[in-house]
């Protein structure tokens, strides 16, 4: 009974390690598209620009236009704001596209949205480890050999998100140079190997649930206990008084480059006001606050 037991626990193991690896697969190809996808549209908005009016009415009109059609279609994602973040990508990271000159009827072989309007074979190469997120995050970089750096780190480290805005805001690039022994200052950072994410929890980001036309659900983003106490807010606000409207559950909320997710939003018909609700497990910051 005992060789059956270990035999059953092999198979699970290595079917387990079959599902990771392909779950695993199938979040690195959602990212990998997607950030190309961005870079594409980036390049697009830039060329239209550059070919027409050389105005920036003319290309604010571009890009409202371009908004307004691809909400119409698509819902989310598209705003004025994220087109000019696809904008801004590209030409951060115009150096990632590499050109293929391809002879006869061969070219056909490929997408034709990897063609430029000069009819070039533009294909960009990313890293498939490293997310829209990340790369929202790196063109806050200004200096290209910075950018690169800590692109590359970020890569060879498998820093999340949280590991790279902490290494680029204590200017971790700078202090390399400025070092003496600069080897023995990378050693910390490289061990500083962020936690592994679940392709489940990947997969909550809002930015690929907008890529992929997903709705947002709540419950997608709360735990257990959370949602409970969520819950439980809801029916007592409700009965607090007159004029309370539930509004929305785990509104999300854009402030420059970073997401808020509020908890819970009425609005009171009488005061003619919103009323915000955030729940907190930790200790309470300033950033919280405003």
């Amino acid at each position: 009974m005992k060789k059956v037991s270990n035999l059953k626990n092999d198979i699970f193991d290595r079917v387990v390690l079959i599902l990771e690896e392909a779950r695993s697969n199938v979040v690195r190809a959602v990212n990998s598209n997607m950030v190309t996808a961005y870079w594409l549209i980036g390049r697009e908005i830039v060329e239209e620009i550059q070919g027409g009016e050389e105005r920036a009415e003319y290309g604010k009109k571009v890009v409202e236009e371009l908004s307004e059609k691809l909400t119409k279609k698509y819902k989310r994602g598209f705003s004025t704001t994220n087109l000019w973040y696809f904008k801004q990508f590209y030409l951060a990271f115009f150096d990632k596209k590499q050109i293929l000159h391809i002879q006869g009827g061969e070219s056909e072989k490929f997408s034709p949205i990897i063609h430029n309007q000069s009819g070039e074979l533009e294909i960009p190469q990313f890293s498939q480890r490293l997310s829209w997120s990340h790369y929202r995050v790196l063109m806050r970089v200004a200096k290209k050999e910075a950018r690169d750096f800590y692109e590359k780190e970020a890569e060879e480290c498998t820093w999340d998100v949280e590991a790279l805005e902490r290494h680029i805001h204590s200017q971790y690039y700078e202090r390399l140079l400025r070092s003496q022994n600069p080897k023995k200052n990378l050693r910390p950072a490289r061990q500083d190997i962020s936690k592994t994410v679940s392709a489940e929890e990947t997969l909550k980001n809002p930015y690929v649930l907008e890529f992929l036309g997903m709705p947002q659900v709540s419950s997608l983003r709360e735990n257990q206990l959370e949602q409970a106490i969520i819950t439980h807010l809801q029916e007592f606000l409700l009965e607090l008084g007159r004029g309370f409207a539930f509004v929305a559950r785990q509104k999300r909320m854009r402030f420059d480059d970073t997401d808020l997710f509020v908890d819970l939003v009425f609005y009171n018909c009488i005061l003619k006001c919103y009323l915000l609700i955030d729940l907190k497990m930790g200790e309470l910051s300033y950033q919280d606050v405003g």
